[in-house]
């Protein structure tokens, strides 16, 4: 994947002879071979260690550590490195060396993750008058090609934005973000962790090693677990010593009509927020939260207008509650939600169109996780598709099962045209699947765009009659 090709260019430049070990041998790494690389795929077994006197392990989020070959690194004392990790310490000393002190910003959460980055990132690069700042991480550009970028001449920026997936904290040993953001935390991955609590005991080490001067923000509701888990992790050498802040966001309406402000000073309306659903508000006062910071701590100019205009101004980003078309003749509206890919993704989606008549496509591969919160949703029918469609049906007693999103997309706009109703709010369909797309589709980008293609067909047949 992109990460660890990254990390594989990062290495050579800095010298380093490199292996590339992966059990996929379909990806052509032959830009890697032609820089020195040596592909030994699909080997990935613990021989590797010694065959080749391996000294450092950098490993892809997606790969993981329970596999044997890291149980044995350990055992040589070998150092394991993510690849999130491994760029960060490159790039923070390559900076460092150059004299810059830049700042850096961790994002984590079961959802949202990508929108709070690219909001804070787009409220800094577009109201803050001396900043420039880079979306990274698991969103954007991995860290190891920023390093690369600054090892062979880039200045870089002064605030990196690092959204940090669960699986890039697993290995956390350098990364300190001045500002940590733990969003929520609800089921996701317990195909990969053994509970809930291995899942967010995970996430809460995006806080391992911030210093007193830092700032780690939480929701109220998970400021006691995120404690405990802090005292654990001191326990096992780390720091965390950042200052928690709790948010209060659960009793956040639709309705809420709160001031915004930023150092004292009322930068705008909530309504003048481009995005008007609960969750993208909650993830909205995340993002000024850790700005005020950091315009604090990097002595940064800004000016309240120009926040007010990038408040406006922020679209969102694709297959995230993305409007997809509209079929006016027969009132209905198409969202593609692809990257919803949790069920408390949903209930976010179902939230922020309550009240209104929704034709729900979920389904996919699921991720171990339950779906009876899907069920007695008032106004809102239910079309399960995919592998986990019969696991669907039998968690909240949907009658019909379809086998791909085709099917279960036909059965909906069939079903909404038939509810139309003249002066009445349009009918949804809305793709908020709840599972991962790789039962039919590579990434939920693909999902997504595969819907909108759907509805793209849909809405010309109903304007040809």
């Amino acid at each position: 994947g992109l990460s660890g090709q990254s990390a594989a260019r990062l290495l050579r430049a800095l010298g380093h002879a490199v292996i590339l070990s992966d059990r996929n041998a379909d990806v052509d790494l032959a830009e890697l071979k032609a820089i020195g690389c040596e592909d030994v795929r699909p080997r990935e077994d613990v021989e590797l260690l010694d065959a080749y006197s391996v000294g450092l392990v950098v490993t892809a989020p997606g790969v993981p550590l329970r596999n044997p070959i890291f149980q044995a690194a350990r055992e040589r004392n070998i150092p394991i490195r993510g690849e999130n990790d491994f760029g960060f310490e490159v790039l923070r000393k390559l900076l460092r060396t150059n004299g810059a002190d830049p700042l850096f910003v961790g994002i984590t959460g079961t959802d949202g993750k990508s929108t709070t980055t690219a909001l804070l990132t787009h409220l800094l690069n577009t109201a803050v008058s001396d900043c420039t700042a880079v979306a990274c991480g698991n969103y954007g550009v991995p860290l190891s090609r920023l390093a690369l970028d600054v090892h062979n001449g880039d200045t870089g920026a002064r605030v990196y934005v690092v959204e940090c997936s669960s699986f890039q904290l697993e290995a956390v040993h350098a990364f300190h973000p001045h500002v940590a953001i733990l969003l929520n935390v609800a089921a996701d991955h317990l195909d990969r962790y053994d509970s809930f609590n291995d899942y967010l005991a995970t996430k809460v080490r995006i806080g391992a090693n911030q210093q007193p001067d830092d700032l780690f923000l939480v929701p109220h509701s998970l400021l006691a677990r995120v404690e405990s888990v802090g005292r654990e992790l001191r326990s096992q050498g780390f720091a965390f010593q950042g200052r928690l802040r709790a948010l209060q966001l659960e009793s956040l309406t639709n309705a809420d009509d709160n001031p915004l402000y930023i150092q004292n000073q009322k930068i705008a309306e909530r309504g003048d927020f481009s995005r008007p659903a609960r969750h993208d508000f909650m993830n909205l006062m995340f993002a000024l939260s850790a700005l005020e910071h950091l315009l604090q701590r990097g002595k940064l100019h800004w000016k309240p207008g120009d926040m007010r205009t990038a408040l406006a101004g922020f679209r969102g980003l694709p297959h995230r509650m993305e409007p997809a078309g509209r079929d006016d003749a027969r009132n209905i509206e198409f969202i593609n939600d692809s990257k919803a890919t949790t069920v408390n993704a949903v209930l976010a989606a179902l939230q922020s169109f309550r009240g209104r008549r929704i034709h729900l496509l979920a389904g996919g591969r699921a991720k171990g996780t339950a779906f009876h919160d899907l069920a007695g949703h008032p106004n809102v029918w239910l079309y399960p598709f995919g592998e986990a469609a019969a696991e669907i049906q039998s968690a909240t007693g949907t009658h019909d099962i379809y086998p791909d999103l085709k099917s279960a997309f036909e059965a909906a706009v069939k079903n909404a045209e038939n509810q139309k109703e003249r002066g009445s709010s349009a009918t949804l369909i809305l793709l908020s699947p709840g599972c991962a797309s790789y039962d039919a589709f590579t990434s939920y980008t693909q999902r997504g765009d595969y819907f909108k293609e759907l509805v793209s067909q849909w809405i010309h047949r109903s304007a040809h009659g």
